[in-house]
């Protein structure tokens, strides 16, 4: 799973950067690698659900938008 090219400028890094990303309303779409821990997983799938943001799920953590990590989101415009 890659993050659309057309996204990469406005996006965050990290679980830290999209969690506050996310209390501020500011992310669109985020992107979860399918092999983060179960307790990582947890915590962005509610927060997401709790702001009604997408989440797709896919990838690995050595390959999510070739930044290592293991979450992105997407900034709204």
């Amino acid at each position: 799973m890659d993050v659309d090219r057309s996204e990469n400028k406005n996006r965050v890094v990290g679980l830290r950067e999209v969690l506050s990303s996310l209390k501020e309303d500011k992310i669109s779409k985020i992107y979860l690698a399918k092999d983060s821990d179960a307790a990582y997983k947890e915590r962005v799938l509610t927060a997401a659900l709790e702001k009604n943001v997408q989440v797709e799920v896919g990838g690995t953590s050595a390959g999510l938008a070739h930044d290592r990590a293991s979450v992105v989101g997407v900034l709204k415009n």
